[in-house]
């Protein structure tokens, strides 16, 4: 299917100029001059996003799955087709709204099954930016592996530091009492970071600036991408619905977990590290 595709779509391996993807404004898009040359390397980034990369990149995210999964396919140039899903959508549409050229990149650098229809292919349909469009679908970082990988096996071999943590925590070892950190040798924010984001706030955000994207229903090869107003009209759109702030999770330095929104700097109360509850990730065994 993706051979087809790319015989048929022209800059298939790219957002601007391809008939086949969506336009949606992700971050860290590549970058064009005047005339429409590629401009490489690629102009620096917002902070924050370059930062996300960057730490997707190394295995750094503070989601041991994603950590993992990453880690792997840097150490192996593999990794299982479920986890490439869960690392796509995560950089994506998931949480860190970047686009998937970047990781298509990445890709192209470190599969040794790499194939030059497949990857950006697969990317596209990953980003829901071609070939699949229920872009509400996010795999969870810590329900999704708790399904697949109830012991965190795969954590425990690529994130060694956190190999002694209890099956409770071993997706979300930020939400383990100090006690238990401890014990296992790895305290986050020390041994391992914390997490680089707030999962579920970022998933609603980047699904409703999607769902703008899907809504203004325009691909790569539209007129109005290759002059940039494409981008201005979402941007638009973005702010008119209060989805143009980035949230980031830092540790406030007396053991509590907060909030920070870029665009106005307010600040809330997130989870007490250590004494957190569980409940939201998960899921009580039928008795």
């Amino acid at each position: 299917m993706y051979a087809c595709a790319e015989y048929a779509s022209p800059h298939f391996s790219r957002i601007r100029g391809n008939p086949a993807c969506r336009f949606i404004d992700w971050k860290l898009q590549n970058a064009y001059d005047d005339s429409g040359d590629e401009i490489v390397p690629r102009p620096r980034g917002d902070d924050v996003d370059e930062d996300r990369l960057l730490r997707w990149r190394e295995g750094r995210t503070g989601f041991p799955w994603i950590d993992a999964c990453m880690r792997q396919l840097k150490a192996e140039g593999w990794i299982h087709h479920l986890a490439r899903h869960s690392v796509a959508c995560f950089l994506t549409r998931g949480q860190c709204y970047i686009s998937w050229e970047r990781g298509m990149e990445i890709f192209d650098e470190w599969l040794i099954d790499w194939d030059p229809a497949s990857n950006p292919g697969n990317w596209m349909w990953l980003s829901c930016s071609a070939f699949f469009s229920q872009y509400y679908r996010v795999y969870g970082l810590v329900s999704w592996p708790q399904r697949t990988d109830k012991t965190g096996a795969l954590v425990r071999k690529y994130c060694p530091e956190l190999a002694r943590y209890p099956d409770k925590y071993i997706y979300a070892p930020h939400m383990a009492p100090p006690a238990v950190q401890t014990r296992a040798g790895c305290v986050v924010g020390v041994d391992y970071p914390w997490p680089m984001l707030d999962e579920q706030g970022e998933k609603a955000r980047c699904v409703a600036r999607i769902k703008d994207a899907y809504a203004l229903g325009l691909h790569g090869d539209h007129p109005s991408v290759r002059s940039g107003e494409a981008g201005a009209r979402l941007r638009r759109m973005h702010e008119a619905g209060g989805r143009a702030a980035v949230e980031t999770v830092t540790e406030a330095g007396n053991g509590e977990v907060v909030q920070a929104t870029a665009t106005t700097g307010t600040r809330k109360r997130k989870a007490d590290a250590g004494n957190g509850t569980l409940d939201d990730f998960v899921k009580r065994e039928r008795r």
